[in-house]
């Protein structure tokens, strides 16, 4: 383990690196949710929706998996690390004497926006809801693209065309 990237309610996040005598060490992003806390069925489904979500959605816009694991304890999750952070980061490096987002210029930000709505886009033609868009869940990577992460809240409504769920983070919920 390199350290702790981010820590959430049910779940933290961890850089870790591989290490084969068959190729150089990789570094990626671990995300261990513990079973104590995951202790409804539908937390439980949540994972699974995430896992597979993560494993067979192909798209350039959505964080990869390298795989899962369980035990005991703990579900692991490993996801491509992104090393430019996340966008919440992103603008909080950002000051008025180094205003980050100027230095992108307009279109650096369409950009990083048409990203988003790709990635949007792939979930949506796939019938998955992705509920907990904010600026922490948008992940930049070295290559100037950015990703969607963490569908932990994401519904699938391929086959029943709706949902009526009220759920997502407090502070970027609507009133």
């Amino acid at each position: 383990m390199l350290g702790l990237i981010g820590q959430g309610h049910f779940s933290k996040v961890l850089l870790v690196e591989t290490i084969t005598s068959m190729s150089s060490p990789v570094k990626m992003a671990m995300k261990v949710v513990d079973k104590k806390k995951v202790d409804s069925p539908d937390l439980e489904k949540s994972l699974r929706l995430e896992e597979h979500i993560l494993e067979t959605f192909e798209s350039k816009f959505l964080a990869r998996s390298y795989g899962s694991h369980s035990d005991d304890d703990n579900f692991y999750l490993a996801m491509e690390w992104a090393e430019g952070g996340d966008s919440y980061s992103f603008i909080k490096r950002s000051s008025r004497r180094k205003p980050l987002f100027k230095q992108a210029g307009e279109s650096g930000l369409r950009f990083l926006l048409g990203c988003v709505i790709l990635g949007l886009e792939a979930l949506h033609k796939r019938g998955v809801l992705y509920i907990d868009l904010k600026p922490e869940n948008v992940l930049l990577f070295r290559d100037g693209y950015a990703k969607l992460a963490d569908f932990g809240l994401s519904k699938d409504i391929s086959t029943v065309g709706r949902t009526h769920v009220q759920s997502g983070s407090p502070l970027y919920m609507a009133p």
